[in-house]
């Protein structure tokens, strides 16, 4: 009972238990033996190899992210959705360019061969937000500081003590699963610190309205300019203090988002 609790509780959110990349080897092998023999047995065997992506709490090596892809490309070309086989098949061969299907599985000239074999994608990369300190990111079994905006990809989520906390095949378009950034960890201090000097900045201003005085209590020309003077200062200075402030919430929202 107590190793069961402490798998269950090691497994990444919303995962009844952890699973291994033998475990997920398994679920792959089984999806390939069904392929061509059996629709429903296919599609179940799919599903159950994202769940069980889902729920890896060991790094993915390359070789079974490209298994993945490959498995993925055989589902989208059973439903006839042509594209999404061929990103599919495309990011297969970025990771496993020599890569063939054994001929037991897809015979040579076969549709899916000729799919594959052809399958070619634009190579569009977008840079990915830093991970914070002790955290990282892997897409398709290697460490990833960029994405290919036109293939499917593989990802996982490193925490510091290297277990996967979150981990899927993710499709083109698809959000990746999300870890926390390096930009993150310093947008609530500058949220603090920016909205502090805002307030402090109305403050002085609405002080400085409401202490200006009043020209005829003033009995020389001395005396209205040494107010002036104090009420320019003040005015001034409530203006820098805010505008800082507003400069730092602006710089928080900003770096939040890297």
């Amino acid at each position: 009972m107590l190793l069961t609790l402490t798998l269950a509780y090691a497994a990444p959110g919303g995962c009844p238990l952890p699973r291994s990349v033998a475990d997920l080897d398994e679920t792959l092998a089984s999806a390939e033996r069904a392929w061509g023999a059996d629709a429903d047995a296919f599609s179940a065997a799919t599903a159950d190899v994202e769940s069980t992506l889902r729920c890896l709490v060991e790094p993915l090596p390359s070789a079974d992210a490209a298994w993945v892809h490959r498995l993925e490309g055989l589902a989208a070309f059973a439903r006839r959705d042509m594209g999404a086989a061929t990103a599919a098949f495309a990011a297969a061969r970025a990771i496993e360019p020599e890569y063939r299907f054994p001929e037991a599985l897809v015979a040579p000239g076969n549709p899916v061969d000729t799919l594959y074999r052809n399958a070619l994608t634009a190579d569009t990369a977008v840079r990915l937000p830093a991970p914070r300190a002790g955290w990282s990111v892997k897409l398709d079994g290697a460490p990833g500081t960029s994405r290919i905006t036109e293939r499917p990809v593989v990802a996982q989520v490193i925490d510091p003590v290297g277990r996967v906390s979150a981990g899927a095949w993710v499709p083109v378009n698809g959000a990746l699963p999300s870890y926390p950034t390096a930009g993150a960890a310093l947008r609530a201090p500058l949220l603090i610190t920016g909205a502090t000097l805002a307030v402090v900045g109305a403050g002085l201003w609405t002080f400085a309205a409401l202490t200006r005085p009043d020209p005829a209590s003033l009995d020389t020309v001395e005396q209205g300019q040494s107010a002036e003077a104090r009420q320019a200062a003040l005015g001034g200075t409530a203006l820098g203090v805010g505008g800082l402030g507003v400069v730092t919430l602006g710089t928080a929202l900003v770096v939040g988002r890297w």
